[in-house]
């Protein structure tokens, strides 16, 4: 799993099927429209993925959509982070800058 850091912000990352699946039914993006995001929806498939690997790490924490662009709005490269993540990640788990997942 990969994490990002925004604004001093340590966030993990997962770009996992149910990840993807939410973010899709929310916004009605098909994947083979994942390769022409706008940032808005950047913005909304990482909140997903990042609440992804909240839920993977067993952590109650999540992020709110707000409360992401609050982020990126202090931290610019936090927004290439993000869609390198979303290029990256959701095709191969083992992609630059994710960490291998912790074994049970």
């Amino acid at each position: 799993m990969r994490h990002i850091t925004i604004n001093n912000r340590k966030l993990p990352f997962r770009a996992t099927f149910r990840a993807l699946r939410d973010f899709q039914l929310e916004t009605k993006v098909s994947i083979e429209g994942m390769a022409n995001l706008n940032l808005d929806q950047i913005a909304r498939a990482s909140v997903h993925c990042i609440n992804a690997g909240y839920r993977h790490d067993k952590e109650e924490t999540r992020i709110t959509l707000d409360e992401l662009l609050d982020l990126l709005d202090e931290d610019s490269n936090g927004l290439v982070q993000l869609t390198e993540a979303l290029e990256h990640d959701e095709t191969d788990p083992n992609a630059k800058g994710a960490t291998p997942a912790k074994k049970n």
